[in-house]
């Protein structure tokens, strides 16, 4: 038994603590490259850092965060900084653990910077299941946990809880972190906007006003391994987001439905383009659809349905180049809802430009992304993470447009459930220098988290 905060689902948002790291528009102010350096790792046991690759199918290498190449997080480790992104993090044991560390940047001038020394404090609760022993800590070093509980649980509070304003400015976007379904509520009113956040500072804008252009670095030839599900090439964005400096790292974000509504559905009334649109997201050990169908292809009458406000990321893959529009609209029933009627929005038109500016494919050699399989030397607790990982079916139909047909459930489809005594999160604190403790507190098991962020 051991420890599992995952970066994949797209439910349990308000049980589940998402770990992640953002500096957005880094590039833009003045930077060449951040990364953070782990100076000191305290704990009962190990700490790992664990990604997806875009290329990945149920047996492939799982990807690394690590400088090095490495999964585990040690003193002396460090942690390219690349934009927005979120990872599997995976401890062997319960108990409480620290890192500390400093970022480090450098700038385009050639000088190099440091941050105020941090730690951050997590406290790991054991599971029911986990019937070992209690290990006692052999890092030599006093834990830097907090000596009471948090005073109060999170709130879930809506983020933007202020109506925000919409811009309408034309724009092309075609690099960098963007919640292209985001949805937000106002008055039990349900709409679709285009959370931009690229440049550093967040900006909402109506999706007909952006033209999200995919540019010719992003094409790819999948290994032969995926063909059977996928196009043997195209234009893709990796979920791991890993170079979101370069291409577009796409999601959708539905925190802004609350408190008015919690479960919404995307629902794509209209998919037109030159060629298909695949959406797959990666666990450690299976590939699954985000669509309600199971389908892994984007088309009209598809739809995602998010249970719990969420934040989510997936692979994007665009058959052909040429331009592509998605009609979307978003739909929930208010939580205090008593006739169980459903509201909808207004369809948005999103507009994506693939390939060049010419809409010819690229001339130059496309990126071959190789197969691969696990690594011999890879931890054995990812292993039995990946082994104790439960998949279960949670497909509904959408309403009112003809939906796609749902298949019948079958064996490692999906969503992942949490087993008994999966984690939770009761306080999460940024920690701003030197003398504060962040503290992460997270109950034993293993489940799923929103995003993917990774």
């Amino acid at each position: 038994m051991s420890h599992l905060l995952r970066a994949t689902g797209s439910e349990n948002t308000a049980e589940w603590f998402e770990p992640g790291w953002n500096a957005p528009g880094f590039t833009k102010n003045g930077f060449d490259a951040l990364r953070v350096d782990f100076t000191a790792i305290t704990g009962p046991g190990k700490m790992y850092l664990l990604g997806n690759s875009p290329e990945a199918d149920e047996n492939a290498k799982l990807g690394t965060f690590l400088a090095d190449d490495t999964y585990q997080v040690v003193k002396g480790a460090s942690l390219p900084i690349k934009g927005h992104q979120h990872a599997h993090w995976f401890f062997t044991h319960a108990g409480k653990y620290t890192m500390s560390g400093v970022v480090v940047g450098a700038k385009t001038d050639g000088d190099k910077v440091s941050s105020q020394p941090f730690t951050m404090s997590w406290d790991v609760l054991k599971s029911d299941d986990d019937k070992r022993p209690d290990p006692s800590d052999d890092s030599g070093e006093p834990s830097a946990g907090p000596s009471h509980d948090p005073l109060e649980e999170p709130s879930g509070a809506p983020h933007d809880a202020a109506a925000p304003k919409i811009d309408d400015t034309k724009v092309e976007i075609a690099q960098g972190h963007l919640d292209v379904f985001t949805g937000i509520a106002r008055n039990r009113k349900l709409t679709m906007v285009i959370k931009d956040d690229h440049s550093g500072k967040a900006i909402y804008r109506k999706p007909e006003a952006v033209t999200l252009r995919i540019g010719k670095n992003a094409y790819r030839k999948l290994p032969q391994s995926m063909h059977d599900r996928f196009g043997p090439e195209g234009y893709l964005l990796a979920q791991n987001g890993d170079n979101q400096q370069e291409v577009l790292f796409p999601g959708w974000d539905t925190y802004g439905v609350t408190p008015d509504f919690g479960a919404v559905d995307l629902e794509f009334v209209d998919v037109k383009g030159p060629g298909k649109v695949y959406m797959f997201l990666q666990g450690i050990g299976k590939l699954c659809s985000p669509l309600v169908s199971g389908s892994w292809v984007l088309a009209s009458g598809e739809s995602i349905s998010q249970k719990k406000p969420g934040h989510v990321h997936t692979n994007w893959l665009f058959e052909k180049p040429g331009t592509y529009t998605m009609k979307v609209r978003l739909k929930g029933v208010p939580v205090t809802a008593t006739d169980g009627k459903a509201v909808v929005s207004e369809p948005v038109t999103y507009t994506w430009v693939v390939g060049d500016r010419s809409g010819s494919q690229s001339s130059a050699a496309p990126t071959v992304l190789p197969s691969v399989t696990v690594p011999t030397g890879q931890p054995s607790a990812v292993v039995s993470a990946r082994q104790l990982v439960k998949r279960v079916d949670e497909k509904t139909a959408p309403e009112p447009f003809t939906p796609k047909p749902t298949p019948a459930p079958t064996s490692g489809e999906r969503t992942v459930k949490p087993v008994p005594g999966a984690a939770t999160t009761t306080a999460t604190t940024v920690v701003t220098d030197g003398n504060d403790q962040g503290v992460a507190r997270v109950a034993g098991g293993i489940g799923t988290l929103p995003h993917t962020g990774v």
